[in-house]
């Protein structure tokens, strides 16, 4: 017999290709809040206005990956993280529009031309992070664990220092200089193609996909909802506000970037080290302590963030609480319940689109009484989520005690 499956190196080249496609898109995404302060010297567009743009952006994309996520469930070939890989590059092109008039503020036509141009990027990067997740769930040589950390951790180091790159090319070349960007798109494309990147394929909403994970418990999607939206939110909330509140203490348009790269640093790298150990412990426990250990570095950072050196606390901050996130879409890639792209496109699209809301109701409240009063309250979103999972997995110790109880009785 013929054993077509790819080896074990090829996965790994092929689980290197997607992460890198999801590090992309993401720097796209991360990049936004980074550069905001320089998009409304330009257009001369309100605090509120550029949140707006960041929000749109976010809930745009990540709405969208729940249509994406349930399209496609047949096919295996990844046509719409091609797509979706030159549609981002679309985000790049501030360059392409005059400068507004010092002193005019932005006209209507100009800040629609903005809302437009951040929709068509979002529906690019829609496209690549569910096909992205069926891609990584396909390579079957490697632990989910592992292979979950490796994809989610090429995200948040995209997210995290797409800010830093993009602040870079913007002080040293202006605007044009995110054109260099699109080079990546090109990369990612040809990485994917020559790789023969294939998707998971699905054939019924209720067919359970086998893993070879031991400790992985199959639990029920939507309490899974519970612990990602929280925690999202108060992901997007702070790297969102973060840039601009820096930006009003003095700070250079590049420190942002550094702040937010060192935050989501800390997070890719907590989520390479956290899964093993999840795999041998369990992902619900671990997932409760994480998200509520890294709290007390967070509000240290903000109360110290006027100390350029206080910002090695964001490291400590997002190993631990924001690092939790890709455990969570572990679960939920065994759960039970709709399609594997469906799931994927709730708890990575929905979780992130659902937390884009909170922040378009926060800019006008930034505005009014200060960034910092905001950045305040963020870490709600985290003993949200911790508590949330420390209850699923009471919940889910005492029903296998009643299990075993059970079978020891019969």
């Amino acid at each position: 017999m013929i054993d077509n499956k790819p080896s074990l190196r090829l996965q790994w080249g092929q689980l290197l290709a997607v992460s890198g496609a999801h590090f992309l898109v993401d720097v796209y995404a991360g990049m936004m809040p980074a550069i905001l302060p320089a998009v409304r010297d330009k257009f001369n567009i309100s605090l509120t206005m550029g949140v707006a743009l960041i929000s749109t952006l976010y809930i745009s994309c990540n709405i969208m990956q729940i249509g994406t996520g349930h399209v496609r469930a047949q096919k295996d070939k990844p046509l719409l993280m091609y797509i979706g890989l030159a549609l981002g590059a679309v985000l790049c092109s501030f360059a392409a529009f005059p400068a507004q008039e010092a002193g005019v503020e932005a006209s209507i036509y100009i800040k629609l031309t903005l809302i437009l141009l951040v929709i068509i990027a979002a529906s690019g990067l829609a496209m690549v992070h569910p096909e992205g997740l069926r891609a990584v769930h396909r390579l079957d040589g490697i632990q989910p664990a592992m292979s979950t950390a490796v994809f989610m951790a090429g995200g948040f180091m995209g997210f995290a220092s797409g800010g830093y790159i993009a602040t870079l090319l913007v002080e040293a070349f202006g605007f044009k200089g995110l054109y260099f960007l699109c080079l990546g798109s090109a990369a990612g494309i040809a990485a994917i193609y020559l790789l023969r990147v294939r998707l998971a394929v699905e054939k019924t909403p209720t067919e359970v996909v086998e893993q070879k994970v031991a400790k992985v418990t199959q639990l029920p999607f939507w309490p899974l909802m519970m612990i990602a939206i929280p925690a999202t939110t108060a992901t997007t909330v702070f790297c969102s506000l973060l840039p601009s509140r820096l930006e009003e203490l003095g700070y250079a348009l590049s420190y942002g970037g550094i702040a937010t790269l060192i935050y989501g640093g800390g997070s890719a790298i907590g989520s390479f080290l956290w899964a093993p150990i999840a795999h041998r412990k369990g992902e619900m426990k671990l997932c409760a302590v994480l998200h509520l250990a890294g709290l007390p570095f967070l509000f240290a950072y903000l109360g110290m963030m006027d100390n350029g050196y206080a910002v090695i606390l964001l490291a400590a901050a997002g190993f631990l609480s924001s690092s939790a996130y890709p455990l969570v879409v572990t679960m939920a890639r065994s759960a039970k319940g709709l399609t594997l792209g469906l799931r994927m496109g709730l708890v990575v699209g929905g979780a992130w689109g659902l937390a884009a809301v909170p922040l378009q109701v926060l800019g006008p409240v930034a505005e009014e009484f200060g960034i910092q009063i905001v950045l305040w309250y963020t870490p709600i979103g985290y003993v949200i989520a911790g508590v949330a999972a420390l209850m699923l997995a009471a919940r889910g110790k005492a029903k296998m005690k009643i299990k075993n109880e059970a079978t020891s009785a019969a």
